[in-house]
């Protein structure tokens, strides 16, 4: 039976302090960043990452995956993004799409949720295309089919979990 403490101490008061620690070094980060680096904006990957790493704590302590996957999606923004600034990646934008499927993993992986399966290989599929159309290996045409058949794919699971869910209920009448 799940209580509200972890050793003794309350799952709020271990909240709190991974919220003064987050943000306490979330400044700390900042400030250093500000100093070193004046024209980069990671102070806004410093702050993801540190809001994602307190939205994990509590996804951790609360047992919640909502939390889990805000905060892991915070987390692999901050962190794939701070990388792409550093070693001067072209084209960013896709880390985007692939800090979501590493997101969706780690909530397949911890929860067995099967549904983030398909959006993490969705999202990485997508993040491929795109990044290979924004290096200019494919054209517009090709970019689009590949992005129609990821739509055709997504119909159709669409369409058997429908077919599902209306043979499950003609089976109670």
């Amino acid at each position: 039976m799940p209580t509200g403490k972890i050793s003794g101490i309350k799952k709020t008061y271990l909240l709190r302090s991974s919220a003064i620690i987050c943000t306490l070094s979330a400044l700390l980060f900042i400030s250093l960043s500000f100093y070193f680096h004046k024209t980069q904006n990671e102070w806004f990957y410093l702050f993801c990452m540190f809001c994602g790493l307190h939205q994990v704590v509590k996804g951790a302590l609360y047992n919640t995956d909502s939390s889990s996957y805000f905060g892991s999606t915070l987390v692999t923004i901050g962190i794939l993004l701070l990388t792409g600034i550093y070693y001067n990646i072209q084209n960013k934008e896709c880390l985007f799409l692939f800090a979501f499927a590493i997101s969706s993993l780690y909530i397949f992986i911890k929860y067995s949720e099967g549904v983030h399966a398909l959006f993490a290989g969705a999202y990485c599929y997508e993040g491929i295309i795109l990044y290979f159309f924004l290096l200019k290996k494919i054209n517009l045409t090709k970019f689009l089919v590949f992005n129609s058949f990821l739509l055709f794919i997504f119909l159709l699971i669409c369409a058997i979990i429908l077919i599902k869910i209306v043979k499950r209920r003609r089976s109670y009448v």
